[in-house]
């Protein structure tokens, strides 16, 4: 079968157009760079990039800015894979310190998710980000009534609804307003309240719910607020173009968060009462006695003493150790690890316990709540969490090109006292002691009476003379207000006192609540500094400069050894529709 070259021709341009789309892809799976086997994407480059730069300043950046932090990236991935290469992550130090961090991370995720995210769901979190990227302009009537009178609510009601039914047959909103509000400071403005903007706190609020949930010139029915009925229209919807809801996500839920503080602490109590019933806590009475009883001996001599506040295990025998002092049904809390608990305090900061109850109390707080914890942890498989697994990956990583580094560059630093002193023979002129100032001062409230002490200084009166007639800080008196020598640095007074001659007289300058007037006495010009004056400064300069110097050299040997491409085109685009967190959502 024969077919049109027409038809052949778009045949041709529908699948080159599908193989240009196929091979583009989700834009922030793209990449800018391949180091070795690793990938960076164009949405984790855009997000490093962006860190502390507003929306403009991503959109509009230089592709060399790009590139000058694309390097940073790929240095990074450079130093990761020579870590692994290196099985730095099989010390068993790294290991533990990893384990703690992970053990932290999923504790949080575990309250996040058993807690915080049945008080404030995704739909919540969602809920806020749609209604804060828009403003809302609203008109409104009040209707008042008494709070403390039944009859007087109900026909505030029938007016209030008599009302909403006149505006939507057609009457205008601003007239009505004007004739039936009983809101003085909206009424004479046809009602006008000027823009809304969702906030934490506006779910509280039912003019806000409403607002936000209303169409542009829509009309509310009746809304009842404190001691009035509300009707309102909304007159005008300004909406905003918003960073991507994960960009967004964390921190809409923490300010949601702060605001169900209070009850997110009772929520975690509660979580935590119910573990406690569920694994079956129980304390054994005899032997919190028996603990409360040893803690509270007084060693007999100094010897005791010593030992015993060294180490705690010290006053209990090993079968008193040994001994169960709280059972959960999956596990027992013997004395001793929480004699080592208190261990792992400083002597002067440990709990001191007076009662049973507060050997219980500690002992709940700090010992079976871990218990309970890592239970859940383990029965919630925590460790597959996304978010989990995406926090122990990064603060993996961080510390193993940390670690890296400190092996590579660090470790093989070795610098001697020639090597700081022939830098600072070589670098003389960058370490003098600043030129000084031998300076006066005058202090006056009033910035009439500082204009006229400069005219007088300047035209010729004695400098020493106008201050015993005017100064007012009796701080200056002792010497005439003659301070001695001052560099430019010198709070308030050190740049003008530098900018005029030796013999001038500055400007009034604003001081607190006056104004000072200085006097320039002599001038001690700059000197060079002796290397034992200077020697802190080069040791940190030629640590740091050589440090750099090995760096580069590292990260050259790895070039050498690691195959790394940068997809310029991907690189350009980057960050051309960038919406940053300078678009607020949250204030």
């Amino acid at each position: 079968m024969k077919i049109s070259g027409r038809i052949a021709s778009a045949l041709i341009l529908s699948l080159l157009m599908l193989l240009f789309f196929i091979s583009c892809g989700d834009k922030n799976k793209r990449l800018v760079a391949r180091v070795g086997g690793q990938k960076i994407t164009v949405k984790e480059f855009v997000t490093s990039f962006a860190k502390n730069k507003k929306t403009d300043q991503v959109r509009q950046a230089s592709l060399e800015e790009k590139k000058k932090h694309l390097d940073v990236l790929i240095n990074n991935e450079l130093k990761l894979i020579d870590a692994y290469q290196s099985k730095l992550d099989e010390d068993s130090t790294f290991q533990a310190r990893l384990r703690d961090r992970a053990r932290a991370i999923m504790f949080r995720r575990l309250v996040e998710k058993k807690v915080v995210e049945k008080i404030i769901p995704e739909s919540r979190v969602k809920d806020y980000y749609h209604k804060a990227s828009k403003e809302v302009k609203i008109r409104q009537i009040v209707v008042r009534f008494d709070s403390n009178n039944p009859d007087s609510r109900s026909r505030a009601l029938d007016r209030a609804r008599s009302i909403a039914r006149q505006l939507k047959s057609g009457e205008k909103f601003a007239q009505v307003a004007k004739d039936k509000s009983e809101d003085k400071s909206t009424a004479s403005n046809g009602g006008i309240l000027g823009y809304l903007k969702w906030g934490p706190k506006s779910y509280s609020n039912p003019i806000y719910v409403a607002a936000f949930d209303m169409k542009q010139d829509e009309i509310s029915d009746p809304i009842e607020f404190g001691d009035g009925f509300y009707i309102i229209k909304v007159v005008h919807i300004k909406k905003y173009p918003t960073p991507p809801f994960e960009q967004q996500k964390e921190q809409i839920r923490q300010a949601i968060w702060r605001v169900h503080n209070q009850e997110i602490e009772s929520g975690f109590y509660s979580y935590l009462d119910q573990l406690r019933k569920r694994y079956r806590l129980e304390y054994k009475p005899r032997v919190m006695e028996m603990f409360l009883e040893k803690m509270k001996q007084n060693p007999k001599t100094s010897n005791e003493r010593k030992s015993q506040s060294k180490d705690l295990k010290n006053r209990f025998s090993t079968g008193e150790l040994s001994q169960v002092i709280a059972e959960l049904s999956f596990t027992t809390i013997p004395v001793k690890e929480v004699v080592e608990l208190l261990n792992l305090f400083p002597s002067h900061r440990r709990p001191r316990f007076r009662t049973v109850d507060d050997v219980k109390a500690f002992i709940g707080e700090r010992v079976v709540q871990q218990h309970l914890l890592e239970k859940e942890i383990k029965q919630n498989r925590m460790e597959k969490d996304p978010i989990v697994a995406s926090q122990v990956k990064n603060f993996k990583e961080s510390q193993l090109i940390q670690r890296a580094y400190k092996e590579r560059v660090v470790k093989k630093l070795n610098l001697t006292e020639q090597d700081y002193k022939k830098y600072f023979e070589e670098h003389r002129e960058d370490f003098k002691n600043p030129p000084m100032r031998d300076v006066q001062e005058i202090w006056v409230k009033s910035k009439e009476t500082a204009d006229k002490i400069v005219r007088l200084a300047r035209a010729g009166k004695n400098f020493t003379r106008l201050f015993d007639r005017y100064n007012e800080k009796k701080s200056l008196e002792k010497n005439k207000g003659k301070i001695g020598y001052i560099s430019r640095g010198r709070a308030g007074i050190g740049k003008p006192a530098f900018s005029v001659k030796v013999g001038g007289v500055t400007d009034p300058i604003l001081i607190g609540k006056g104004y000072s007037i200085v006097k320039v006495m002599k001038e001690k010009p700059a000197t060079l500094k002796t290397y034992d004056e200077s020697k802190r400064l080069v040791q940190a300069r030629v640590r740091r400069t050589t440090l750099d110097e090995m760096e580069k050299e590292w990260i050259k040997s790895l070039k050498e050894k690691i195959d790394v491409v940068v997809y310029e085109n991907a690189l350009k685009q980057a960050g051309k529709d960038y919406i940053g967190p300078d678009i607020k959502l949250v204030e």
